[in-house]
């Protein structure tokens, strides 16, 4: 049975009875909890709740009863649902320009399940690159954070923000705006993670003489560059390396990482547990590819290729057959053999090892392992 799935943001001061209050919400809507986290600092407290409904459910007045409550308790709470179908973008910049153009490069190649709704910057120094692009353009140069981020917030509102990315933007966001965006800001930070946190990363990296010099996408969370790690890449350093040339080259990379991350979250291919980011790429077809696989197997008696097209691929199989017994999916990672070819690792319910051939459709890309 499908689920409807939303997830609950509450923020506000600490108090006695909060997390009691909105489980209760749940629990008396039918609903079941998937997911709860709470933190409590300087007397601020936020809480995550994402709730699954298997009956068909109002969402208005779920959202209407849900602030009322949120009033009675003097929190401020927010909803977030899975069902949205148009994911709004909204890009963080200070001056540096590639990754916001690397950004509206790719919205305007239509590679992007979303699009970028507005541009917020710290300065005006990328307004032409947005207005250009026929991006709305905020500046929020306000020295006080706490004001500049609830403006901010009035600003994600009325976009309907689903996802921010941090474009090499420079300024640090309290926990009082990160917990109201769980697992839905992407920073770019030019270091490989956990080694080199904070400011002037390449600096550190360079001083210290490391041998290799990265990048890392995360999420961000209320600590500093701790969030969990999405993707990583990097280059080696060279003796004839400069610290201006390893900033440019970092700079690519940069644009590049913040890319893939945002595609991935936008396509929701991206999942984090206990602290860790895996990807759902296979995990979400696995039950299909392996009915498609064992229906093709029992139909065809011979190796004669047949194709089919689940998700954002086309697949061949080339060879192999299931056991007749009860099949359940494969709980084993898939690797690459050459440039377009998986084979599932040997299970129980196979008989001999399945390859199956990957064509990439439009607008999905993923990099050999």
């Amino acid at each position: 049975m499908k689920k409807t799935l939303i997830g609950i943001t509450v923020v506000g001061k600490d108090k006695e009875g909060i997390v009691a209050n909105f489980t209760n919400f749940v629990f008396e809507r039918k609903g079941n909890l998937e997911r709860v986290n709470q933190n409590v600092i300087k007397g601020l407290f936020g809480m995550y709740l994402e709730a699954s409904f298997t009956k068909k459910m109002d969402i208005k007045r779920f959202d209407s009863d849900l602030e009322k409550l949120g009033k009675q308790l003097h929190m401020e709470v927010n909803t977030h649902h899975e069902s949205n179908s148009q994911k709004n973008i909204a890009v963080f910049v200070t001056k540096e320009p590639h990754c916001l153009q690397t950004l509206i490069r790719a919205q305007n190649k239509k590679e992007l399940k979303g699009k970028i709704a507005v541009v917020i910057g710290t300065e005006n120094t990328l307004s032409e690159m947005a207005k250009k692009a026929k991006l709305p353009f905020v500046l929020i140069n306000e020295k006080n954070q706490d004001k500049a981020e609830a403006n901010i917030i009035q600003i994600c509102k009325k976009y309907n923000i689903d996802l921010i990315a941090l474009a090499r933007y420079m300024r640090i966001l309290t926990p009082n705006f990160v917990w109201r965006y769980p697992n839905r800001i992407i920073n770019i930070h030019p270091s490989l993670l956990p080694a080199f946190p904070g400011a002037m990363a390449y600096a550190q990296a360079f001083e210290r003489g490391t041998k290799i010099i990265g990048v890392t996408s995360h999420y961000v969370t209320e600590n500093l560059d701790q969030g969990p790690i999405i993707f990583q890449d990097s280059f080696d350093v060279k003796p004839e390396h400069t610290l201006e040339s390893i900033k440019r080259a970092g700079q690519k990379l940069e644009a590049e990482v913040l890319l893939k991350a945002v595609r991935m979250h936008l396509a929701d291919k991206l999942e984090v547990r206990w602290r860790k980011v895996h990807t759902k790429w296979f995990d979400d077809y696995s039950w299909s590819i392996w009915s498609w696989v064992k229906k093709k197997d029992q139909a065809k008696k011979t190796n004669k290729p047949v194709k089919t097209f689940i998700g954002n691929f086309e697949w061949e199989l080339l060879s192999g057959r299931l056991d007749n017994s009860g099949y359940n999916p494969p709980r084993t990672d898939y690797e690459f053999a050459g440039s377009k070819l998986f084979i599932p690792k040997n299970d129980c319910t196979l008989k001999k090892v399945i390859k199956i051939k990957v064509t990439l459709l439009k607008n999905f890309s993923f990099s050999k392992k």
